[in-house]
């Protein structure tokens, strides 16, 4: 189990199933960069690397599952916002970028390149996988009602609008 805790400094904590810590990682960079990553859900595991969205630094780090940095990818479309993600197969995820432009995007881990960016869901809130096909993106609006939208995890395309 990881966790995502909020602090300083950001760290990941990594529990056994029955709630043992196992290990913890905390992430500087050779250029001084803190780890520092994002509300929400920001991280996911992809092949047995563990992703972390770190805003601040505008990057994905990525760890081994025990927590030696393997590398770190770029990204200058995440937000420095509240940012959540999921792994969309392959090398791919899905971000949601609250209060940023594009507001919904997919991200390559391999090539670094955005497969696609969309901004057809507003205050985006999270992302998460339904299927192989689709994914399920909640957007809030300004009376703290929340919309869930059907995406084609392939085009970004908006196939349903749920609530």
């Amino acid at each position: 189990l990881y966790v995502l805790k909020k602090g300083d400094p950001h760290e990941v904590h990594v529990y056994s199933l029955r709630g043992h810590h196992i290990h913890s990682l905390r992430h500087e960079d050779r250029y001084g960069g803190v780890f520092s990553p994002t509300f929400g859900k920001a991280l996911t595991i992809i092949n047995d690397e563990l992703v972390v969205a770190d805003r601040t630094n505008k990057r994905f780090s990525i760890y081994s599952l025990a927590g030696k940095l393997l590398r770190s990818v770029r990204c200058k479309e995440i937000s420095t916002d509240r940012v959540t993600l999921c792994h969309a197969g392959g090398d791919s995820i899905i971000i949601t970028n609250c209060h940023a432009s594009p507001e919904l995007f997919k991200f390559n881990l391999a090539s670094g390149a955005v497969e696609w960016k969309s901004n057809s869901v507003k205050q985006s809130g999270a992302v998460a996988m339904l299927n192989k096909e689709y994914a399920l993106v909640t957007e809030w609006n300004s009376h703290s009602q929340v919309k869930v939208f059907v995406i084609n995890q392939m085009t970004g395309e908006v196939i349903l609008d749920v609530l």
